[in-house]
């Protein structure tokens, strides 16, 4: 099926690393975790505990730069949040490769 694992894309100005892609597929799985990534412009409480320089809306416009890279490539792109319903998003993450490998 190709190889699975981490992955780059340099879009000539960043380097975004992706948490598991299956190249041969086009397909991307990102995980966000919630301290480093707020879900929506709606979450004014969102706060990176890490660094107090970054702000809601700079994560925001730079997770969707790396959403956008990996779409402009070709990648069907998924996030996966870590406060999400683990098993909901390995069903829908499983329905949806089976339709890709059919």
């Amino acid at each position: 099926m190709g190889h699975s694992s981490e992955w780059f894309i340099n879009n000539g100005d960043d380097i975004f690393f992706y948490d598991f892609t299956i190249r041969s597929l086009k397909f991307i799985v990102e995980y966000n975790g919630i301290k480093f990534h707020p879900k929506s412009e709606d979450d004014h409480n969102w706060k990176n505990i890490y660094n107090d320089n970054i702000t809601l809306e700079y994560q925001l416009n730079k997770d969707k730069l790396k959403e956008k890279s990996a779409k402009d490539a070709g990648f069907e792109y998924h996030v996966i949040f870590s406060d999400d319903n683990w098993e909901d998003k390995q069903i829908e993450i499983i329905e949806i490769l089976k339709k890709k490998c059919q």
